[in-house]
């Protein structure tokens, strides 16, 4: 068993439905009900899942969508993962990879997370940092590709929305012993010969496609337990990558394969391609990327980083820190920016906080691929920010641009970034602009942070457009719609009793700010 097993499962259960790119108050958590030992009905909802726009943090504006599956259907699959201990399954065959850089579980024993190349926190408590992996992957990388003369950059063709999950027994049995068992199931012969952990993983495909409704093409990006059978699943194509003879490191679906002859790389291409037909996936073509030696050519971003961070920083180190990482990213190291205000911490010292404050607003207007981390710094510095209201305007405006443009994570963190900023209310102009783009998770947060800025007209219009089954139980929650009506726009059939016991309850999917910590 790993190290802090218990406490993983527990993260899984209680933030593993909300996307961690969210804010972590959109959780399971509750003191007063355990919503995992609460009957459900054994019939699916084929509630359609919640889904909303982030930045792919690219430097082409690409959108990727993220999904919210709904909640009982998340909580029977966690059920019988637990039950058949498939969690520590998928955990044990990611650790198998010699080639992954995402493993499901990092050295520090926790779950991979979107931060894991910056500093952050790996037991989530206070003060206990872990140094960047950034430089030391790059280390590992050039070490294993000795010889090389370039790297082939590939990756698979829309990934998450390609898995068959028909597929997932092949998962620890591997695609040939899966299909032995998968003929003897189907004939209904030799039953004996069918092994648990096939019966295991078809079950687990059968839940899997609960949360999409009933779908058998695609895992759901957004929900860790998506994650942690995709990691598995590309763990389990390593091995029959390897057994080829080919050399490569991979992060998730992107690989990095070692070229040693340049004629081989239709060769390469053409072994890759028929590994992943098998699991009825296929490369992206317009990302296949050959790279002559050097290959890994970068700037230490850490250590230009550190060369200022030593010391408390005057207005012209400020000025010259922020101009560096604006330059590297117009020379097209890509993600240097973001790099800069991800690798801020407590320990950052500056004599002029007005000036800081002034760059970091700048990112946040320019740079939607770092806002969510300029956001977090704005939290954290809040006590010395001059807050006014020209700053609560420009924040209003960038809402307003951003849900005209769909951009709705952007959205989601800029009025939780009000809330936080202890300001009490939102122009109702900004709020209307919030309800016509569909965003319902920053409507949530709206109806739950700035209550008073609701008019009669903006909560009706919120109650008649509403289409999620997560705002819709919500507006039950609050008592802005009745049971019936409840019950009505998201064709519940057989959990209202659930959704009456959460409400009971006083059971809210979004926890409220508490200001004064």
């Amino acid at each position: 068993m790993i190290r802090d097993y218990e406490q993983l499962v527990d993260d899984i259960k209680n933030r593993g439905l909300f996307s961690e790119y969210l804010p972590s108050n959109f959780n399971l958590e509750s003191d007063s009900i355990d919503l995992f030992d609460l009957d459900i009905s054994d019939k699916s909802e084929f509630i359609e899942p919640i889904k909303f726009t982030m930045s792919r943090f690219t430097n082409d504006g690409q959108r990727r969508l993220i999904y919210i599956p709904e909640v009982t259907g998340y909580l029977t699959l966690l059920n019988y993962m637990n039950e058949k201990n498939i969690i520590n399954s998928l955990i044990e065959i990611s650790l198998e990879s010699e080639n992954s850089f995402s493993k499901i579980v990092q050295q520090n024993g926790t779950m991979l997370k979107h931060e894991s190349n910056y500093n952050y926190p790996p037991t989530g408590q206070e003060n206990d940092i872990v140094k960047s992996t950034y430089i030391d992957n790059i280390v590992e990388k050039i070490n294993r590709a000795k010889g090389a003369k370039g790297i082939l950059f590939i990756d698979i063709a829309n990934f998450y929305g390609s898995i068959y999950t028909h597929i997932l027994p092949a998962i620890p049995l591997g695609f040939e012993s899966a299909m032995e068992q998968y003929k003897i199931f189907i004939s209904n012969q030799q039953a004996s010969e069918i092994s648990d952990k096939y019966r295991n993983y078809v079950g687990l495909d059968g839940k899997i496609r609960l949360l999409n409704g009933g779908r058998t093409n695609g895992l759901l990006t957004g929900p860790k337990v998506s994650f942690m059978i995709a990691e598995a699943l590309l763990t389990r194509i390593d091995k029959e990558l390897n057994e080829q003879g080919l050399k490569f490191v991979r992060y998730m679906d992107d690989y990095e394969i070692f070229i040693y002859d340049d004629f081989s790389i239709e060769k390469v291409k053409s072994q890759v391609t028929k590994v992943l037909s098998k699991y009825y996936l296929s490369l992206n073509n317009e990302k296949t990327e050959y790279r002559k030696y050097p290959y890994y050519k970068l700037k230490n971003l850490e250590k230009i980083y550190q060369s200022f961070a030593e010391n408390t920083l005057d207005s012209s180190d400020i000025i010259e820190l922020f101009n560096k990482f604006f330059e590297m990213e117009e020379e097209g190291i890509k993600g240097a920016v973001k790099y800069l205000v991800k690798t801020i911490d407590d320990n950052f010292e500056t004599e002029n906080f007005q000036l800081f404050s002034s760059f970091l607003i700048n990112v946040l207007v320019n740079d939607n691929r770092s806002l969510i981390k300029v956001c977090e710094l704005l939290i954290d510095e809040k006590e010395n920010l001059e807050i006014n209201n020209e700053f609560v305007e420009l924040i209003e405006k960038l809402i307003i641009q951003y849900s005209d443009t769909h951009k709705d994570l952007e959205v989601i963190w800029l009025v939780f970034l009000l809330k936080n900023l202890n300001i009490t209310s939102i122009n109702h102009e900004t709020i209307n602009h919030i309800i016509d783009s569909g965003n319902e998770l920053a409507i949530i947060i709206i109806m739950e942070e700035f209550c008073s800025s609701l008019t009669e007209s903006i909560l009706t219009k919120i109650i008649d457009t509403a289409k999620s089954w997560i705002l819709v139980y919500q507006l039950y929650l609050k008592d802005y719609i009745s049971m019936d009506e409840f019950k009505g726009k998201i064709k519940i059939r057989h959990n209202l009793r659930f959704y009456n016991k959460l409400k009971h309850h006083r059971f809210t999917f979004y926890k409220c700010i508490n200001t004064d910590t």
